[in-house]
């Protein structure tokens, strides 16, 4: 359960991080308000990076989708899943023309989610949603991995 405690005179967070360790640190706030919006954006990021879909470092942002979404083909590649591999790219990259996704900044996941919710309203086989899934969820921990 996530919490804030108070530690000479600052609040720190308790709370679970992303492979489900525990983590405290400090919010470095008097005020018991800003510390518990502290923690809430913290659990929001854990939570971000659990689903694979964790922010993009602003040094990344401008980067190009396809060249980050090659590179992380040819590390699929690389163990040996060829086949996956190319249908996972090629998935990616035709979403992303689509969808206008053209920066990593683009690749979001408030604008996966609505994609997803799109998707999800049309008629599509569970296990083709799951395997589209899967492979958005892959590159997502591909890109918090590498960046």
């Amino acid at each position: 359960m996530p919490r804030v405690y108070r530690r000479n005179g600052t609040w720190w967070g308790d709370y679970s991080g992303p492979q489900g360790q525990r983590v405290r640190r400090s919010t470095k706030c008097t005020d018991k308000v800003p510390a518990l919006a502290t923690l809430a954006a913290w659990l929001k990021d854990a939570e971000m990076e659990r689903s694979g879909l964790a922010p993009i470092p602003p040094a990344h942002a401008r980067t190009r989708l396809e060249t980050s979404v090659k590179e992380w083909g040819d590390e699929l590649r690389s163990r040996g899943g060829d086949a996956y591999a190319d249908r996972a790219v090629d998935f990616v990259v035709r979403l992303s023309k689509v969808r206008h996704w053209t920066n990593l900044s683009d690749f979001n996941a408030e604008r996966v989610a609505k994609w997803w919710r799109d998707r999800c309203m049309n008629d599509i086989a569970p296990k083709t949603a799951n395997n589209e899934r899967a492979m958005l969820l892959s590159l997502g921990a591909w890109l918090k991995r590498n960046s």
